[in-house]
């Protein structure tokens, strides 16, 4: 019987954060800074970003605090096995164990971003209980849809490290066509569709306007892909994970 999972969560959340004075201050900081970037270059009118239906401090916060646990989820996937490394090796971790931390931590922080998220709406006079409820519920699509694609290639990437540095500059450009900070135009709609992060993104802001015009459909269809998803990275994880160490 290995460790239980909330105290190897306790233990990686320590690790992430050793030394570092701010602590947890740093899982909202880097969200904050760039969209007050954004907010500013909107309002000076250095950028144009079009007709939205929520004030765009609103948008802009409550996208990215979706987005940053989605880029939580993949990397803490994808590094899992490295952090993990010393525990797997002297100790009887399982795979299983190793999962869960993942799932666990990504959902950890997430919560104090949707407090952040949550309390920017109410200062910007979105008070419907409904509409902020159904956004912290589906908010939570982002965790799991990052985690299941950084562990589907975590294995790989201890195998050929360059996958690593692939994934970490996909993410940067992925923020700008995903629908975080500018609305994806119409005539790229698709990349609203195919992208699950851009999913996970506008099924949570979206329930912010409107819970009843969500497009619980299209949310749906991509939640049961990334179940597809995380099972398969689930069983290729198991089955690798002493190969790689």
């Amino acid at each position: 019987m290995g460790q239980p999972a909330f105290q190897l969560v306790r233990r990686d959340i320590r690790a992430q954060y050793a030394g570092s004075g701010l602590g947890l201050v740093w899982a909202l900081l880097e969200p904050l800074i760039l969209a007050t970037a954004f907010i500013f270059l909107r309002h000076s009118g250095m950028i144009s970003i079009g007709d939205i239906t929520l004030p765009y401090a609103v948008y802009a916060v409550t996208s990215l605090m979706v987005w940053q646990t989605c880029v939580d989820g993949i990397n803490g996937g994808l590094n899992s096995i490295t952090r993990m490394r010393p525990l797997l090796k002297t100790t009887q971790v399982s795979a299983g164990s190793v999962v869960w931390v993942v799932i666990l931590t990504a959902c950890f922080f997430h919560l104090f971003r949707l407090v952040v998220a949550l309390g920017v709406a109410l200062a910007f006079g979105i008070h419907d209980p409904v509409n902020l409820i159904a956004y912290g519920l589906l908010s939570f699509l982002a965790p799991f849809f990052g985690v299941a694609i950084g562990l589907l290639v975590a294995p790989f990437a201890e195998l050929y490290r360059d996958l690593k540095i692939l994934v970490s500059s996909a993410l940067r450009p992925l923020l700008f066509v995903s629908g975080v900070i500018i609305p994806i135009p119409d005539q790229f709609s698709f990349l609203g569709v195919y992208n699950p992060i851009a999913v996970a993104i506008s099924t949570a802001r979206g329930a912010l306007v409107d819970v009843g015009r969500v497009d619980y459909g299209l949310a749906g269809l991509w939640l049961a892909i990334m179940f597809i998803v995380f099972a398969i990275a689930l069983f290729i994880f198991r089955r690798t994970l002493r190969i790689v160490l």
